[in-house]
């Protein structure tokens, strides 16, 4: 590829003001998803969409930037048509879990195929239609993300309302009271039942417990389900954890009087906690349930399977149509770090290499912070701790977090459970009241930081800090 410049992607890509929105050990695949989530496929769904956003290598991730003030126009838009009409928010739930289900059911289908009876024609058209259904039930995966902050935000206002004359009421019980999910997800309910049954568990139930259980590390295709042994050590490690109680929401409606059209607001805050946590668990079964007919590609294509992972759609279908292949150094080039973008004509770029690291410099996207003494963010779970950092950007950290380290990660997951209960304390560059940090932290009892944009790069490993979650301060001691 010849030399690209700023002129080659889309104009307002200039002089533009970045935010930053995730950060994730995602393939290009998946990422190609990611740049689609707010632009023409979503419109259904967002009324603001948007082609002014990158996806940049950071370290063993790939970042979502979007400009600044789309962002802004991108989540009023939102809050006018969800926010403002509770009756929306219920239409949205039920049109995500249709989405969500039906995307499951597709790749556990094409997981299931008889692959050596099928002509590549026949594989194209199936993998097409599964990159309909993932990007139908994507749109959701990645606004429900907006949503839920949104709600969340709403909620804490309809809370401390009621709140501002009432003395005799511990916020922090009603809050978690109100942010606690409508349903357990699959991590907290392996957990419920590990603290339950752990002394007792039979080898036999294990291995069933293992096969309904074992999706949890699919973030992406490059990505393995756990082993036997794996699924052993989470449940083990989720099984020294007592649940904390948590008190009825119905208590603090009857007790404060709260009135209909604000109790309202504070149950969606509870089903969209509930779909915070399930979305990504939809696409991680997703993942699993569909690896067998990655790899089936990828075994004609004669690359690993975990290659498909860092090949664009359009690629994987020009090899099923005529046989092309992407030149041999493309995928180990992507491995180290690949940008996307739109260009001029609003269609999306993959960059490697030098055109990679050319946009970069002319996009002035800076990933990087200086050093400082301490960070800020939420409280999600009270209490204080004291302790070494562990830096956690992926999967590949987990193993490095000691018993009482605080772990400072970009964002946590189901498969981080063994490292979590390990931590004396939790803190996350992104994330809300609502994320999976906080809601596991709660559970587990140990307090929790969230949404301090950049902890993971304020601090390095070995740094002794101190959390004080009165103030939601982060701090070198």
């Amino acid at each position: 590829m010849g030399h690209i410049s700023i002129q080659d992607v889309y104009p307002k890509y200039r002089n533009a003001v970045w935010k930053k929105i995730y950060s994730r050990e995602y393939g290009v695949q998946y990422s190609y998803i990611g740049m689609l989530w707010v632009s023409q496929e979503a419109k259904h769904i967002i009324p603001e969409i948007s082609f002014e956003h990158v996806i940049v290598p950071d370290g063993p991730n790939e970042t979502f930037y979007i400009h600044e003030a789309v962002w802004k126009r991108l989540t009023t838009s939102l809050k006018e048509k969800y926010i403002d009409n509770p009756h929306m928010l219920k239409k949205y739930e039920e049109d995500f879990l249709k989405a969500a289900k039906k995307y499951v059911n597709f790749a556990r289908d094409i997981g299931n195929l008889d692959f050596a009876r099928l002509s590549n024609t026949r594989l194209r058209e199936k993998y097409l239609s599964y990159q309909r259904e993932l990007l139908a039930y994507s749109v959701y995966v990645s606004s429900a993300f907006i949503l839920n902050n949104l709600v969340a935000d709403r909620a804490l206002e309809v809370v401390n309302t009621y709140l501002l004359n009432e003395t005799d009421i511990d916020k922090e019980v009603f809050l978690r009271a109100v942010m606690e999910p409508k349903m357990k997800t699959s991590a907290l309910k392996l957990q419920q039942m590990s603290s339950q049954l752990s002394k007792d568990i039979t080898e036999d139930h294990l291995n069933e417990l293992y096969e309904k259980y074992k999706w949890m590390p699919c973030q992406d295709l490059h990505n393995e389900p756990w082993t036997k042994q794996q699924f052993k050590d989470a449940y083990f490690a989720l099984s020294s954890a007592s649940p904390q109680d948590v008190e009825s929401l119905d208590t603090f409606i009857g007790m404060l009087n709260i009135k209909q059209k604000d109790q309202e607001y504070l149950l969606l805050a509870q089903t969209f906690a509930y779909i915070k946590d399930v979305r990504d668990e939809y696409r991680r079964k997703g993942v699993c349930y569909s690896l067998a007919f990655s790899a089936a590609i990828a075994k004609r294509m004669k690359i690993p399977a975990k290659d498909m992972s860092y090949l664009l759609p359009s690629e994987i279908v020009d090899f099923l149509s005529e046989g092309k292949t992407p030149q041999r150094n493309v995928i180990s080039e992507r491995k180290k770090g690949f940008v996307m973008c739109f260009d001029k004509n609003k269609e999306i770029m993959c960059l490697h290499g030098h055109a990679a690291r050319k946009i970069l410099q002319e996009l002035k996207i800076k990933t990087k912070v200086h050093n400082i003494p301490s960070v800020k963010g939420r409280v999600a779970s009270k209490g204080q701790a004291k302790g070494k950092v562990k830096i956690v950007q992926g999967l590949s950290d987990l193993p490095k977090v000691n018993l009482g380290d605080i772990m400072v990660a970009v964002s946590t997951h189901p498969d981080y459970t063994i490292a979590m209960r390990k931590a004396c304390a939790i803190v996350t560059d992104e994330g809300g009241i609502t994320s999976h940090a906080a809601i596991v932290s709660r559970e587990f009892g140990i307090p929790c930081i969230v949404g301090t944009g950049n902890a993971t790069q304020f601090f390095k490993d070995g740094d002794m800090v101190a959390l004080d979650t009165e103030t939601g301060t982060v701090k070198k001691v």
